[in-house]
């Protein structure tokens, strides 16, 4: 395996210990049975053909089959290309990977001798390989691909280099038990299991994301870890789960991908008093570095490491780290160039205020909305409107005006029937005097649909 390091903890593990690598709704590995099952995927994927360079679409979520999938990919130098198997958009998906095989739900049943099964060919293999892809083929090294949220427009194809993405990570040694939460198609879930299976921990899948599954989930395996994303936190106050599970095994809460609402991470504390809430920041484009809360105030983080740089850029973070992706696949050298410096500086997009070495992050400079020359941060609104007992999510958005240029328009879900009149009524009521009046929304709509991706992005477009 080329992820020499990763090999050798794995084997390490397996010897010295009988503990669990991986614990599902309906089964589990050892660390010797997940080597076992690396081995055999391995063996599979070289009959069918597949070799370094090439991009092998699993889509899955993690499970016993998907992992040990993934990581005999990465030990034939090939591309492991990520994508949930809900994706509407998976054909799309192999186009703009350069998939040569698909294994739905990471399963290599129907991969022979001979060839894969046509429900597995992908496309065939390009005469010349993609040029990023020709940098990971000289530097022998495997791959990983995943894809943005493409909020702003179509998903972008983020090729890493496993073995640099995974250096930060040489030096973990604590073994925890952590909840895979985080989905295994989205950077966070993949640094998850990494961060895992280095230091020889347990990586337990709930049946859901429901508050209720994920409760279960720890309770049953005195889970230490669980990530989760800020909107999950929300639903976690307000479900009976919280009260009724025994959650004294957890040991850190972290929460990410959007800005945290202080309220209710204020509020866990009281709950889960022996429990780190802890903010962590990251992107499809570098993974997440280790970061530190401020004390009292969660809306401020500190990004802490040696393989870690962050400098500001008229308001805007930039960042250059070794686990920097080498570029996206299915977009022009020049767009990509205009994110990622030749320095290995990189364009996080994200609008932030600095005060010494801790950061607030403000959100996205593309959400930013621009109300007649003053400038609104959705995540500020949605904070705000989230307090109110009524509202279980909210997505802020703007809204083209002949006059302002564009107004504040916020999308709400309840969790009691009103109507949409006096939902707008009460909204506005309450972000008087809590937020500036260029900010307060000028119209409220009420949906019955979820406005959280299942990657914890808020859907504001």
């Amino acid at each position: 395996m080329p992820l020499a390091t990763l090999d050798a903890r794995l084997r390490s593990h397996a010897e010295t210990t009988n503990s669990l690598a991986l614990v599902t709704a309906e089964s589990s590995l050892t660390y010797a049975e997940l080597l076992s099952a690396i081995d055999h995927a391995e063996h599979r994927l070289t009959r069918a053909g597949i070799r370094a360079g090439d991009p092998v679409l699993l889509s899955c979520g993690f499970s016993t089959e998907a992992i040990p999938s993934f990581l005999a990919a990465l030990r034939l130098n090939a591309i492991a290309v990520l994508c949930s198997p809900d994706d509407p958009k998976i054909e799309q998906k192999i186009q703009a990977s350069g998939a040569v095989v698909h294994l739905p739900g990471g399963r290599l049943a129907g991969l022979d001798v001979d060839a894969a099964s046509d429900s597995e060919v992908a496309q065939a293999r390009p005469a010349e390989p993609h040029p990023l892809i020709a940098r990971l083929l000289k530097d022998d090294a495997p791959g990983f691909v995943v894809f943005s949220s493409g909020s702003t427009g179509e998903a972008k194809a983020v090729l890493h280099n496993a073995q640099q993405f995974c250096e930060h990570l040489q030096g973990v040694k604590k073994a925890k038990s952590t909840i895979g939460f985080l989905a295994f198609d989205h950077i966070a879930g993949v640094d998850t299991l990494f961060y895992t299976l280095f230091a020889g921990g347990t990586l337990i899948v709930p049946a859901d994301r429901s508050p209720r599954s994920v409760c279960e989930a720890v309770e049953s395996n005195k889970a230490q870890v669980l990530p989760v994303s800020p909107s999950f936190l929300k639903l976690l106050l307000v479900s009976p789960a919280l009260q009724e599970a025994n959650l004294s095994s957890l040991e850190i809460v972290t929460f990410g991908s959007e800005p945290p609402d202080p309220t209710v991470i204020n509020r866990l504390s009281e709950l889960l008093p022996n429990t780190q809430l802890m903010q962590k920041y990251g992107t499809s484009e570098f993974g997440a570095p280790r970061s530190k809360t401020r004390p009292g105030d969660s809306r401020w983080i500190k990004l802490e490491s040696d393989n870690f740089k962050v400098r500001i850029i008229d308001e805007i973070l930039w960042v250059k780290a070794s686990g920097t992706m080498l570029g996206y696949l299915n977009v022009e050298p020049d767009a990509t160039s205009a994110k990622l410096e030749t320095d290995g500086w990189f364009c996080t997009g994200d609008r932030v205020e600095q005060d010494g070495e801790w950061l607030r992050i403000l959100g996205r400079d593309s959400d930013l909305i621009n109300v007649g020359g003053e400038k609104v941060f959705p995540a500020e609104v949605e904070t705000v409107i989230e307090t109110l007992p009524e509202i279980l999510e909210c997505a802020v958005s703007g809204e083209e005006h002949p006059l302002m240029g564009n107004v504040v328009v916020a999308k709400v879900r309840l969790n009691e029937a009103l109507s949409q009149a006096e939902v707008k009524k009460r909204v506005r009521a309450h972000c008087k005097g809590k937020l500036s009046r260029h900010a307060i929304p000028v119209k409220v709509l009420v949906t019955n649909e979820s406005l959280t991706s299942e990657r914890g992005k808020r859907l504001r477009r």
